[in-house]
């Protein structure tokens, strides 16, 4: 992933940040496309996100109500990087309740 994250990736995630973190026509947009599907989620966020405040996590609760939100304290952006430990042991079992659905 981090090769991969050139001048325009990085150009391109944040103007979908600045779409998308305020309240605004795109993500009202998004908003209502999503909270019908009613999808089972997870979001994982790290407590030192440099970029996106820790309360989104919870936020994301307005799209996806049945998600289960899981703050790490020892993460920042990038949580996967941060502390992979943590993160398996939090999605491997979400995506196992998954495939038993």
């Amino acid at each position: 992933m981090f090769d991969d994250y050139d001048r325009g990736t990085r150009r391109a995630v944040l103007k979908l940040y600045r779409a998308t973190s305020e309240p605004g026509q795109m993500s009202e947009d998004l908003m209502r496309a999503l909270r019908p599907l009613a999808r089972p989620a997870l979001v994982v966020w790290g407590t030192h996100d440099p970029y996106i405040p820790v309360d989104y996590a919870e936020r994301q609760r307005e799209v996806f109500p049945g998600a289960e939100v899981i703050v790490l304290e020892q993460s920042g952006h990038w949580p996967f990087a941060d502390d992979p430990i943590a993160v398996a042991q939090t999605v491997l079992p979400f995506l196992r309740a998954q495939l038993r659905r």
